[in-house]
């Protein structure tokens, strides 16, 4: 690690497991007999991360003791008011950190090593502060929609529920996953609103945040592949990976 920027991250595992009508946490539910949110965990290492943070609810003694082996540090969102604030909830426990934040989220775990490598090598050899993995589908209902620039630089991310009928023809869609100058994040997080239809902190929202400081913000571009989309029922966790239909969940 000598003469590298420093890369930390952050999974977001908050979420409940309402969709898969259990008591479990979703992160919890099991592919090949382990926790969803053990495989990221793994894959970190690989990419050089030092310190791990994980978001999780005030009840998360199951998760907790799931990933007791992990050197991971715990984050309380105390209530569920977005992917913004559970990394506004984040910001102190990484304030006095140098270097890079990649967030990731539990329910997603086969998100490629290549594919998350990408995005700290945009935020260290492009020198961005802040770096988001995009791809272009089909059909891009549900999804925020890419904004870009004259220049083709991402200027925003427009959440479907905020997209005019123009907007909702993008067929470019944001991913979830960024990676952010810590420095940067931490200055800038609390500028986030809830004034929106949803009344949640959306994390989306610090492209535009950034842009309008003259920070730097880069996409980095991939196929549409399984991997980069998350889990959110039973139905969906078989479907795509056909295998954990074996094992109980």
């Amino acid at each position: 690690m000598t003469g590298r920027i420093p890369r930390h991250a952050v999974i977001l595992a908050a979420g409940k497991g309402t969709r898969f009508k259990s008591e479990k946490p979703k992160v919890l539910h099991e592919i090949c007999g382990r926790p969803m949110i053990s495989y990221l965990l793994d894959r970190l290492p690989d990419l050089g991360v030092e310190k791990v943070f994980v978001v999780v609810d005030p009840d998360s003694s199951q998760i907790r003791e799931a990933l007791a082996d992990y050197s991971a540090e715990f984050v309380v969102q105390d209530k569920q008011l977005g992917t913004g604030h559970a990394i506004i909830c984040t910001a102190d426990a990484v304030k006095d950190l140098q270097g890079s934040l990649l967030v990731l989220y539990g329910d997603t775990p086969f998100v490629s090593t290549r594919y998350l490598e990408s995005l700290f090598t945009a935020c260290e050899k492009e020198d961005c502060d802040e770096s988001l993995l995009t791809t272009e589908v089909d059909n891009p209902a549900g999804y925020g929609r890419i904004l870009r620039d004259k220049s083709g630089s991402p200027a925003d991310i427009i959440e479907e529920k905020e997209a005019t009928q123009e907007q909702k023809k993008i067929r470019e869609i944001n991913a979830g996953f960024a990676c952010f100058r810590i420095s940067s994040l931490v200055s800038h997080i609390r500028n986030i609103s809830n004034d929106n239809k949803s009344g949640e902190y959306y994390l989306t929202d610090m492209v535009k945040i950034l842009r309008s400081a003259a920070k730097k913000v880069m996409a980095v571009q991939v196929p549409a592949v399984d991997e980069i989309f998350g889990i959110n029922d039973r139905i969906q966790l078989s479907s795509l990976y056909p295998e954990t239909s074996l094992f109980p969940l």
